[in-house]
């Protein structure tokens, strides 16, 4: 059995820019996974704009210095992950429905932050 290989020559595009609508809006990112609910991601991402993280460029997401420097602050750990917000979301959601304590919820989370940060 023979095979042939061929070497194609070409330019790659990255991504497109993520804009307000495809990060907060309904299917963008935040709700693909999970992140906030449809009524908190607009002021979400009001707040990464307000606190400088994030700017907007003709409709266009960039990222700030302060927003990068905060990112490789913490994307190595889990505070910084979208997983875990995503599953203090799930709790929150759980204690809606009667199936959770918020006296539990904020400890995990004192506790958490406590081992994280060396406090």
């Amino acid at each position: 059995m023979l095979f042939t290989l061929s070497l194609e020559e070409g330019k790659t595009k990255p991504p497109s820019r993520l804009t307000e609508a495809s990060l907060g809006g309904k299917g963008g990112l935040m709700d693909r996974l999970g992140l906030g609910t449809p009524a908190t991601r607009s002021s979400i991402l009001k707040t990464l704009i307000d606190r400088e993280y994030v700017k907007v460029e003709k409709t266009k997401l960039y990222p700030t210095e302060k927003g990068i420097l905060l990112y490789d602050l913490t994307q190595n750990i889990l505070l910084g992950s979208p997983e875990m917000t995503a599953k203090w979301e799930e709790y929150l959601k759980r204690i809606e429905a009667g199936e959770g304590s918020q006296k539990t919820f904020l400890n995990n989370i004192n506790s958490f932050i406590s081992k994280t940060l060396w406090i």
